[in-house]
């Protein structure tokens, strides 16, 4: 066996051994010093050396554990005063990461260690919506994707895009091909129909598929179809009913009721459409006033 210090020439351990004899029997206790011990390979050619630091100011001791550690063990340090004394960490459970726990590294179980700070594929537990939450805290939109595909954006201005970036100002835009239906209300499914109420409307679609509330009179105009109630000021026996704001057309088909407090029922035919100033004129059978009405429907061609 070969014992070599700083310098190259190899030392017999039984010439160190002598040496050492010699010293303690003058009784002088002299310590071996040399900047780094090298332990030969089987070959005795090639060694690990273990050197002190350069430039090292005080003196420290490094203390191995008195057992080997199993398969797959790290080696911690404790240090009390100038020694380091070295322990061994047994491998974790499969699954647990490497934490620090009052300083001292440790192996946990990532579920309790981390909870709060990470959304669980089981759930979460705990959470306070005022600070827990998923998104972005910069100007940045939150993307969900399936199949590494995009499927859902939040622009950093708050508009939610499905299949889609949402065009600014849109609170929901979705995104899909023209003609195809691509939003379904299963709450609406096979719902009885019902007459709007004061207040409701019916929605409606623009060319760029932008939604908007109309009124029942939007529709129908829309339609090309208007009604109104035309109501009778003075007695006579012919009058003009304007459609207003409803462009009457050509060839418009007008239909009108004269509704009375009492019999004789009476009569009414249209005598005249003028489509330009958007008004017609009824003739009457007898001569209606006052508490009589004319109630018109019109349907452009």
């Amino acid at each position: 066996m070969i014992l070599r210090t700083l310098h190259t020439t190899p030392v017999n351990l039984l010439t160190v051994l002598a040496l050492l004899a010699g010293v303690v029997c003058a009784h002088a206790q002299l310590p071996v010093r040399t900047r780094h011990v090298q332990l030969l390979s089987n070959n005795n050619a090639n060694y690990t050396a273990l050197r002190s630091a350069d430039g090292q100011t005080v003196n420290w001791s490094l203390i191995q554990p008195a057992t080997v550690g199993t398969t797959g063990s790290l080696q911690l340090s404790t240090v009390s005063g100038s020694d380091a004394q070295l322990s061994w960490l047994a491998p974790g459970a499969a699954g647990y990461i490497l934490g620090i726990t009052a300083g001292i590294p440790a192996w946990v179980d990532p579920a309790s260690y981390l909870t709060g700070s990470f959304w669980t594929l089981l759930g979460n537990t705990g959470t306070n919506p005022a600070t827990n939450f998923v998104g972005t805290t910069d100007a940045q939109p939150l993307v969900i994707r399936t199949t590494n595909t995009e499927r859902l954006r939040v622009n950093a201005t708050g508009e939610l895009g499905i299949g889609t970036t949402a065009a600014a100002g849109y609170n929901l835009h979705v995104g899909g091909v023209a003609g195809t239906p691509n939003v379904r209300l299963t709450s609406l499914a096979s719902a009885p129909v019902t007459a709007l109420s004061p207040g409701e409307g019916v929605v409606t679609a623009d060319n760029n598929g932008d939604l908007r509330k109309r009124s029942a009179s939007d529709v129908l105009a829309a339609l090309g179809i208007a009604k109104g109630i035309y109501t009778i000021g003075v007695d006579a026996t012919s009058f003009v009913v304007s459609t207003g704001a409803f462009d009457l057309l050509p060839g418009a088909v007008i239909n009108v009721t004269v509704r009375g407090p009492a019999a004789p029922a009476v009569h009414a035919m249209i005598t005249a459409v003028n489509p330009g100033a958007d008004n017609f004129t009824i003739v009457t059978s007898a001569t209606i006033g006052i508490g009589y009405s004319i109630h018109w429907t019109v349907m452009n061609p």
